[in-house]
């Protein structure tokens, strides 16, 4: 329960950025919030039980898959109803920022 009420409340703290104006630093902040919420179950590069890391994934192959889920072409148990839930723009961003992350 306790890590359903802190997943909610990074996908409210990125919504919340995603209503600030999007220029320059707020921009990155923005998306680095966006991002911040797949990390509560792609918690690492040994990520267990199913859940693919997303380390060593370049920005394209992750707006690939993350578009794919949305639109139905993968499938998959969550990320469909997930992916469903941002903008195509919006999975852009995050896949530019974990596709740059560096290894969790």
């Amino acid at each position: 329960m306790i890590a359903l009420a802190g997943k909610l409340a990074v996908m409210a703290i990125g919504a919340i950025a995603m209503a600030l104006p999007q220029t320059g630093r707020a921009a990155d902040d923005a998306d680095q919030m966006l991002a911040a919420s797949c990390t509560g179950c792609h918690v690492s590069a040994a990520a267990t039980g199913g859940i693919p890391s997303l380390v060593a994934q370049s920005p394209l192959q992750l707006e690939a898959q993350l578009l794919a889920y949305k639109h139905g072409t993968r499938q998959g148990t969550l990320m469909n109803r997930i992916a469903r839930g941002y903008s195509d723009d919006e999975l852009r961003r995050i896949a530019g920022v974990l596709g740059t992350a560096p290894v969790l």
